[in-house]
């Protein structure tokens, strides 16, 4: 009878072995699971932190070369505001000089029809032109005087129209050139302000490169936060268990 109790206890004994080790094996593969987890979970963190090492690298050399881009706008604008000045700056002095030349066309005329009434009353074959001038004259010799006096004024008449016309003629030759001038710089200031459209347009495209850069960094940044909380979760559940 005692030997039939003593197997039963060495049994009880056994069975409550094995069910100990069976949950010592099942808490070990569990912990082992958790650990295996857990690791997965580092390497995701570490791969998203290296991921945005790199995107931090992309987003200085995209600043660096916004930075850059943004002088060169600056600049390109000044120099389009300095073109623009001297752009108006000739268009006035072109303006002046086109005021000048009128005035000179008017006194020209007024010049030359003065010259033609004095050639005509000098020149015409009227005996009678003759008779007025030594008719007004107190002598022979004031006769003379006056008629030579007539051919001076005459002749001082035709000089002066004569350098009024090389006058013109400058100011024309000076407008011409300012001309030109003022279409040299009107097409340098168009090609600046293409110049200037295209690094605005540049701009832009490193901007949203930035952008994106940025918005994949928040996302890892994200990911490796939720991963971190897993991380401290599944820590504190393998502490638990050990």
């Amino acid at each position: 009878m005692r030997s039939l109790r003593f197997l039963i206890l060495i049994a009880c004994v056994g069975a409550a072995l094995g069910s100990a080790a069976v949950l010592a094996q099942t808490e070990r593969d569990e912990i082992d699971a958790k650990q295996a987890e857990l690791d997965r979970i580092r390497r995701e963190i570490e791969a998203h932190r290296a991921q945005n090492q790199k995107l931090g690298s992309q987003e200085k050399q995209v600043l660096k070369k916004l930075s850059g881009i943004d002088k060169d706008i600056d600049l390109s604008k000044g120099y389009l505001k300095k073109l623009a000045e001297q752009e108006d700056n000739i268009d006035n002095q072109i303006g002046d000089l086109r005021v000048m030349i009128g005035g000179r066309e008017i006194v020209l005329t007024m010049q030359e029809e003065a010259l033609g009434g004095r050639l005509r009353q000098m020149y015409k074959r009227d005996p009678k032109y003759t008779w007025e001038i030594f008719l007004g004259a107190e002598s022979i010799d004031d006769a003379i005087t006056r008629y030579q006096f007539m051919k001076l004024i005459a002749a001082q008449d035709a000089d002066l129209i004569g350098e009024f016309r090389q006058s013109k003629r400058a100011l024309e030759i000076e407008t011409v050139k300012l001309a030109e001038s003022l279409q040299e710089v009107s097409e340098l200031r168009e090609s600046r302000a293409q110049e200037t459209a295209q690094l605005e347009r540049s701009k832009r495209q490193r901007q949203n490169v930035l952008a994106g850069i940025r918005s994949e960094k928040s996302k890892h940044a994200k990911a490796i936060e939720d991963l971190e909380a897993a991380q401290a979760e599944l820590q504190a559940l393998i502490d638990d268990i050990i």
